[in-house]
């Protein structure tokens, strides 16, 4: 039986600051640092790229994208590969988010505010200095959007982080009229700069309940074709899954503008979505959800969709399929 509005349930909330750095080989371990220098602190080796006898990252026969990987030694001479899609750094300029989405763990870890949906640029981080980050790639933003409202300080950063030969990916609800202001902006940078967008659902109706400042679905799927066809690579988040009787039409319907991965992962269940669910709406809503991504129903949708070389599983999910797929970890 699926899990229902009023159920328990635990979830990790992650700090709310305005950069996190993440490094690789220690899942755990996050600092709050303010430079991209920290990463070189930690790694004591940077070697030449790996066997490709050993390399998680060389070509299967399934046909999967292909990257290259780097063996590194980080934390007490530990061996790890860092490929260039790893997020070992995020950055953030705003604090709050016009798309005020439900599930957002950022807006819950800050308690909700009111003005949560109004967007205020942090100036000293748009101002400060972005030398080049040696190891993975930058994901740029995670706990805000970039919208018209406030792309012009975003555009400064994802430049800068260029400029310095760092790897960026753009974490994005997207609205056309950004992603063709970064695509222009950036067009010299297309070995560099990568896209990932999340498209929870096709339904209107169900994205304008979840995600209710974020564009319409058909506004994403024209900016993953604007970025696709200005030739960077891209990716797709279909996560959280929010309408899972339409992810295989969903998956249909963004594949072919996808030149690296789709990544499926279900609702993680913060206890104020249970609180804040009062009215029949909300609880109907919130169960819908709930009642198909039980084990049985990711199982079933795993089997329609596992010969689809780019479809991707977040890690949330690994240990109930049974999988790991090397190679490109935009889902970690």
């Amino acid at each position: 039986m699926g899990q229902t509005f009023g159920s328990s349930a635990s979830s990790t909330t992650p700090t709310t600051t305005e950069r996190t750095t993440y490094i690789v080989g220690s899942p755990a371990c996050t600092t709050t640092s303010s430079r991209a220098a920290d990463v070189e602190d930690i790694i004591s080796t940077a070697a030449t790229p790996s066997d490709p006898d050993n390399n998680p990252s060389s070509p299967s026969s399934s046909g999967a994208p292909s990257i290259d990987a780097t063996s590194v030694n980080i934390n007490n001479n530990k061996k790890v590969m860092v490929e260039p899609y790893v997020i070992t750094m995020t950055i953030n300029c705003v604090k709050g988010c016009e798309h005020n989405c439900r599930y957002c763990f950022a807006k819950h870890e800050a308690r909700c505010p009111p003005d949560w949906p109004t967007m205020r640029v942090v100036q000293s981080e748009v101002d400060a200095p972005r030398p080049k980050v040696p190891l993975g790639s930058v994901m740029f933003p995670s706990l805000h959007d970039i919208t018209p409202t406030v792309v012009d300080p975003c555009l400064k950063i994802i430049l800068a982080l260029l400029q310095s030969q760092s790897r960026v990916v753009v974490f994005s609800k997207p609205h056309l009229s950004v992603i063709q202001k970064i695509c222009s902006a950036a067009s010299n940078y297309k070995e560099l700069l990568r896209f990932k967008f999340t498209i929870s659902a096709m339904d209107d109706t169900i994205l304008s309940y979840w995600e209710p400042g974020a564009p319409p679905f058909a506004e994403r799927l024209e900016s993953l074709k604007c970025a696709y066809n200005a030739g960077f690579k891209t990716a797709v988040s279909v996560g959280p899954m929010l309408d899972y009787l339409h992810v295989v039409e969903l998956v249909n319907t963004v594949e072919p503008f996808v030149t690296d991965v789709i990544i499926i992962c279900r609702l993680q269940l913060i206890p104020e979505m249970v609180s804040e669910a009062k009215s029949p709406q909300d609880k109907a809503m919130l169960n819908a959800v709930l009642d198909n991504q039980t084990d049985e129903k990711i199982i079933q949708l795993h089997d329609i969709l596992k010969t689809r070389p780019k479809v991707r599983w977040h890690t949330q999910l690994q240990g109930l399929l049974g999988e790991f797929r090397p190679g490109i970890h935009w889902e970690d």
